[in-house]
């Protein structure tokens, strides 16, 4: 089937204080829209002082900034700080820091820009596609392309990603004040300090060199390495309990998805990198990917001891427990030595490989994206790849020494090895039928508490719901049980306050399986009401 699209029209905006906004109500990372920016750089040389400041630290060059047409004002660019950065290059990865010159400069509670180079990516559409899927499971971000030209010259297509600043922080944590970390990548330059572990990097092992920490990891913001050494001491403790300081299932989906999509330029890789750390205000810490550029066996090396990176038939294969016994990567060995833990890690595995991947979504959308950006990309002079790459790229390797998988060349068969794998063959419980019994007609009497059913079957070993009276509280735990034996469990939720409302979600866990419901009871969750159960 081919898919056309239309581009959509350019984003009318406006001033708003000191933020462009948007009349259209669109967000800043529509999928659906290609966002014009303008640079305008008074050097001529500012090619040359780019790759020099960059070479150099990270020190910004000023620029006057147009967004779809509307003149920003003068903020501050330097070539990312990432893996991709290619000296003289006519098209870089660009970091735009909105306040440099003025404090108050936001876009939407952004302080920055950041517009990434798709280095390593012929299709184009790793970091939009990847972000898009992650976002059901994770705390992600959104993301878009950008038509980015300098002084009046095309720069290229590059992808808009949201930054990992306030609103992306409120959106998944509710406070944007804890504190926050990022692993770079390790650059070849830095030589390895005395008395750091030569395997630590990224891995979040303790070290006894306090300074190592700050050598694998950056304080983006917080009271400096103080809460991630505690962290990592608490994370390597063998009878640690780790709920108490780590958000558990959300570190299972991220890892889960490094796995499924064989994404090694993560913490899940031979050397940990590109991921960020929060501290939340429940005082735990969650991991999130921090680039989906290398998605899909970009990235090759493991770290399976011998530093070598894998071929295409091991990325194909890639084991679903790596590092599960390796105990210089804690966060993976300590979460999947528990065996609740390695069960729910199986069933994230497998819920992903049944609705991205098997029902092929994630090729629909990969060709969708591609058709969208035709136009743009065609015209894109400065792009890394001809047109027939970034065509093949969906279902053909593409390049001779460094070569990059095709997205369905490598899924199709991944999906194979996945699907027959005994950790993944099990089938979880089935839950049905969820609902709250409302008041039965011609009863006076006003119902005061929730009285929660569902149809569990296929062999639930215990079912549980798990539940909260308000959004700013931590969800609580309850059995629910089956007194009749009829495969209908019941639970009953007491609230204080008489006008409550109830946000709720089930688990049904088997003897090697687990199941939601919601399925996407990440960010989706069943609801019901005192007032809506009376009527």
């Amino acid at each position: 089937m081919k898919y056309t699209f239309t581009l959509l029209a350019l984003l009318v905006v406006t001033f708003a204080g000191n933020s462009f906004a948007q009349n259209s109500g669109k967000d800043f990372f529509d999928p659906q829209t290609i966002q014009d920016i303008q640079l305008q750089f008074e050097p001529k040389d500012w090619a040359r002082q780019l790759d020099s400041l960059r070479f150099n630290g990270e020190n910004l060059l000023n620029a006057q900034l147009s967004v779809n047409g509307v003149k920003f004002g003068l903020v501050g660019v330097r070539i990312a700080s990432d893996y991709g950065f290619s000296p003289a290059s006519p098209r870089n990865s660009l970091h735009l820091q909105l306040d440099h010159v003025d404090k108050s400069f936001n876009h939407a509670g952004y302080r920055s820009i950041h517009l990434s180079s798709a280095l390593r990516d012929p299709s184009m559409v790793r970091e939009v596609l990847g972000a898009s899927i992650a976002r059901k499971y994770m705390p992600a971000p959104k993301a878009n392309y950008a038509q980015v030209s300098i002084n009046g010259q095309p720069y290229g297509l590059l992808v808009n990603v949201e930054p990992f600043e306030s609103p992306f922080l409120k959106r998944y944590f509710s406070s944007d004040q804890g504190s926050l970390y990022y692993c770079p990548p390790p650059k070849k330059e830095n030589a390895l300090r005395t008395g750091c572990s030569p395997s630590g990097f990224g891995s979040l092992q303790v070290e006894k060199v306090e300074a190592c920490y700050s050598d694998y990891y950056k304080v983006m913001q917080g009271d400096g390495y103080k809460d991630l050494i505690e962290f990592t001491k608490k994370l390597n403790q063998p009878n640690a309990q780790l709920e108490e300081f780590l958000d558990v299932d959300r570190t299972l989906w991220m890892l889960a998805y490094n796995n499924v999509f064989v994404n090694l330029y993560s913490y899940s890789g031979g050397v940990s990198r590109a991921f960020y750390l929060y501290k939340d205000q429940e005082e735990r810490f969650t991991p999130f990917i921090g680039d989906f550029n290398f998605i899909f066996g970009t990235f090759k090396n493991p770290g399976l001891g011998n530093g070598a990176d894998l071929g295409f038939a091991a990325l194909q294969q890639l084991d679903p427990d790596l590092h599960a016994n390796n105990t210089f990567k804690p966060l993976i060995n300590r979460l999947l030595s528990n065996d609740f833990n390695l069960k729910l890690y199986h069933s994230h595995l497998r819920s992903i490989l049944y609705n991205e991947l098997l029902n092929g979504s994630y090729e629909t959308q990969a060709k969708q994206l591609q058709e969208f950006i035709r136009p743009a990309l065609n015209n894109d002079k400065n792009k890394y790849y001809p047109m027939s790459d970034a065509d093949r790229s969906l279902i053909a390797t593409i390049g001779k020494v460094t070569q990059i998988p095709g997205i369905v060349e490598l899924m199709n068969e991944r999906i194979r090895f996945l699907r027959k794998h005994p950790a993944l063959i099990n089938v979880p419980p089935s839950i049905t039928e969820v609902k709250v019994k409302g008041r039965e007609k011609f009863v006076a009497t006003q119902l005061s508490e929730f009285n929660v059913s569902a149809k569990v079957v296929d062999f639930p070993q215990k079912v549980k719901i798990f539940y909260r009276f308000s959004p700013h509280e931590a969800f609580k735990e309850m059995l629910m049980e089956d007194k009749n034996n009829d495969a209908t469990y019941k639970a009953v939720l007491k609230p204080q306050n008489p006008g409550a409302h109830v946000e709720y979600y089930i688990m049904a866990e088997s003897f090697k399986a687990i199941s939601h419901s919601p399925q996407l009871y990440m960010f989706e969750r069943h609801h019901s009401s005192l007032e809506e159960i009376n009527k």
